[in-house]
This record gives C-alpha cells, structure tokens and sequence, in this order.
C-alpha cells in the first residue's frame, strides 16, 4: 500500500484510554469522557457543523471545539458518549465532503472509587457529579466528599401549590441543595403515593454540597376527600445515604354534577333597569 502523505487521517488520540462507566451502590454514573484527536490535512477553516463523529451503535460524540494545530495539523477536541463496558471501540470521523477517518478509543475499567473513599480516605463517599464533570480512571481525594457536608435540601417554592384531587397536577419546585443529579436518584411521595417525576434541571456550577435546581412533578391522584398532604422530596445518593425535606399540597375535590345557584344579585330590578335595549 502507498502511503498518501496528503490524506486524512488521526495522528493521536489523547488520552489513549479513558473511563467505562462504573456502578456505585448499584447505581450506574454514565461518563461521559473527553479525549483530543490530532487530525493530519484537514482543510482549514472547519467548524462543528463540518465534523461528525459516530461510535458503534450509532452514539453520536458531541464535537467540543475545533482548533487549528499548525503544521497542516488540526485539533478536535471530543465528548465521548458514556460506555458500560470495556474495550477498544472502533470510532468514525465523517466530514462533510462525506469523507470518513477512523480511530480508535479505548474504555477502561475506573479506580475502585467506593472502596477508595471509604476506606482509604475514611468513611467518606464518591463525589459523582465531580466524577461526571471531570471523568478519570484515576483515585484521588478530589473524587471524594465528605457525607456530613451534605445538607438536606429545602424548598424555595411550589407552583401550583394546591389544585384537583383528580387532576394529576404538573407542579414545579424550585428547590436548593437537592444532592442529585438525575431524576432517577429522586422520588417524590407521601406513604406509599408517588409522585411522577418528570424532570429535574440542575442549575450550572452545582454540586453536591451546593445546589439550585428545578424539579417538575406530577402529583398522584387521590381520593376526593383528601384535603393537605405533606409529601417528601428525597434524594438518594447512595443505597444507605438519603438527604429529604418536605412540602404541603392542598386538594380541593373535583367539580361534579349539575351547576346549583347559590346566590344571586341584585334580587328585584326597577322597571327602569329591566327595560334593556338589545
């Protein structure tokens, strides 16, 4: 095979492994990693509506930026899409022109990060959100909170805050310190009546000690006689470490039936009031 020195093609790939996404207290914390491919002979000028990436499955990379180099070299720098497994994944460069480079990018297992924290660094816990910000298959302190730095949530405001026992309301709740990222890791409830949650939106720059965030629910049915309820809002780090605070919701019974009056006024009108003009 003849060697083009003119061709496209991906010099390195930097770093040359990165993070599967582990479990921890049988929760999966999905990383997404980053990586910089050094690309030979691209045409400059390029932008990220110019540059697709796409990994087995068809999981699209997300295209952070893209730099000039020198050298007839490009820089690409690159959001990997989250992989449970491990292994060396075969990656597609398409470009516009229909023009296609692939590379290789390697996911390995992380640093045992529970057992890390806990043990080595003492009785503390992983600190998943720094994890999803900054993706590593290394251990270190960075990696690790203290849990008694991590405060029960409070409500700043529910909106509606009463509405139809039959209704199913969407209700939003703007909420502070609510220690979760996802809105699986939340679950909104009073006994054994859940909420649905439809979303939780976490405001940039929060993290576990510090939060502001959204959190949009549907509120369960109930019977028509039910009145307030106080229901919980819970945040589950891990199997064992739960942080929650509480609202009041007032149900009003669904309207039923026929209209009846029960009023009304004036009771008597003047000759000169009746006679109204169409």
């Amino acid at each position: 095979e003849i060697f083009d020195g003119d061709a496209y093609r991906v010099i390195s790939v930097i770093p040359s492994s990165v993070p599967s996404s582990p479990s921890f207290s049988s929760r999966v914390v999905m990383l997404q990693p980053t990586v910089s491919l050094l690309v030979a002979n691209l045409p400059a000028g390029r932008d990220r509506s110019d540059v697709s990436i796409l990994f087995p499955g068809g999981a699209r990379a997300e295209i952070i930026r893209i730099v000039d180099a020198g050298d007839a070299l490009t820089q690409i720098d690159v959001r990997c899409p989250a992989s449970k497994g491990s292994g060396v994944m075969q990656a597609v460069l398409q470009l516009a022109d229909q023009s296609r480079i692939e590379f290789e990018v390697e996911y390995v297992p992380p640093c045992e990060l529970e057992e890390y924290c806990q043990i080595r660094v003492g009785e503390m816990v992983v600190n998943t959100k720094a994890l999803m910000d900054v993706p590593t298959t290394a251990c270190s302190m960075d990696y690790c909170v203290d849990p008694t730095k991590i405060r029960d949530p409070s409500i700043q405001s529910v909106r509606p805050s009463r509405g139809a026992a039959s209704a199913g309301n969407l209700v939003t709740i703007d909420i502070r310190d609510l220690p979760v990222f996802h809105a699986a890791d939340v679950a909104v409830f009073a006994g054994s009546t859940y909420a649905r949650i439809v979303s939780l939106v976490q405001q940039a720059g929060s993290t576990l000690e510090q939060a502001q965030g959204t959190l949009t629910i549907q509120m369960p049915v109930v019977g028509s006689a039910t009145e307030r309820v106080t229901f919980t809002v819970q945040a589950s780090l891990t199997s064992s470490l739960t942080r929650s605070t509480t609202f009041d919701f007032d149900y009003f019974p669904a309207v039923s039936g026929p209209a009846n009056v029960v009023r009304f006024l004036p009771l008597s009108l003047t000759e000169s009031q009746a006679a109204v003009e169409v």
